[in-house]
């Protein structure tokens, strides 16, 4: 199953490679926070405004593409391949935009996973294509739905409801032990952070509640995402939300493995 996961991950890749390349010259500037639940809160409202550019500006594609460490990698993970995030040596600077644009690619699958998972919830793992039959109708596991409708519930409007509540960040045993440190410590070494954070946010949208994962890093400028998953909170690597009570919510919160990082004020 993980096999077939990343080959459909990797042939998506393959596809938008080439659009997000025509593109890149459009990319906003990267932006920089003086702390990771900024970062998250800036990502949240350009989504809420359909503002995709300004929500990826939000992470760090163009700097990791940049400054990370092809040689590191390789020695790091003993392998040369296609499918790691640094395609070429950047040493090279003819190489930066290519590597800049796997980065940004891949930040873009998951910008999907996020928007599919909260437009589309009858859809579980976006990794799995929808059928289209020869009625028109996309096969979804709990039913069928007209591509014409699936089209008008990707419309970038409907997630003008979409609120930010708390956002949290990871502090349990497993993320301060010496070996994740040492891992951090490593990865910082290849892409040019010296700190991760693990977030956890909590968002409104409608009348349904949302967690959904992150990683921020620090770098010089400030903090940026750098994924919207955490393997350490075991989310989905193709950035999906996912739908959670509101007694879930507070178990969350008062989980002594999170600390709070924002609260969103109550409005009268």
């Amino acid at each position: 199953m993980k096999i077939r996961k990343t080959l459909a991950l990797t042939v998506i890749l393959a596809l938008i490679l080439p659009l997000l390349a025509a593109a890149g010259t459009t990319a906003q500037e990267s932006r920089y926070f003086e702390n990771p639940e900024d970062a998250v809160a800036f990502f949240a409202q350009s989504l809420a405004q359909g503002d995709m550019e300004a929500a990826l500006s939000a992470m760090d594609a163009q700097a990791a593409g940049e400054t990370g460490d092809y040689r590191a990698l390789a020695e790091r993970i003993r392998l040369v391949s296609i499918a790691t995030a640094l395609l070429l040596p950047g040493e090279y600077t003819e190489y930066v935009t290519l590597n800049q644009t796997r980065l940004r690619a891949q930040q873009s699958l998951q910008l999907f996973g996020f928007i599919a998972s909260l437009l589309v919830p009858e859809w579980p793992d976006p990794n799995i294509p929808l059928i289209l039959d020869k009625d028109g109708q996309l096969q979804l596991p709990d039913g069928g739905m007209p591509l014409d409708d699936f089209i008008a519930r990707l419309d970038p409007e409907r997630l003008a409801p979409l609120t930010l509540k708390q956002v949290l960040r990871l502090d349990s045993a497993i993320l301060r032990s010496e070996s994740n440190q040492l891992n951090v410590q490593k990865q910082g070494a290849v892409y040019g952070f010296t700190e991760q954070a693990d977030l956890m946010a909590i968002y409104a949208f409608g009348d349904q509640l949302y967690c959904h994962a992150s990683t921020a890093v620090l770098r010089p400028e400030g903090w940026q995402l750098s994924s919207l998953n955490s393997p350490l909170i075991n989310t989905s690597a193709l950035g999906s939300a996912w739908a959670i009570s509101g007694e879930a919510a507070s178990q969350l919160l008062s989980s002594p493995d999170y600390l709070l990082l924002y609260d969103a004020p109550v409005k009268e």
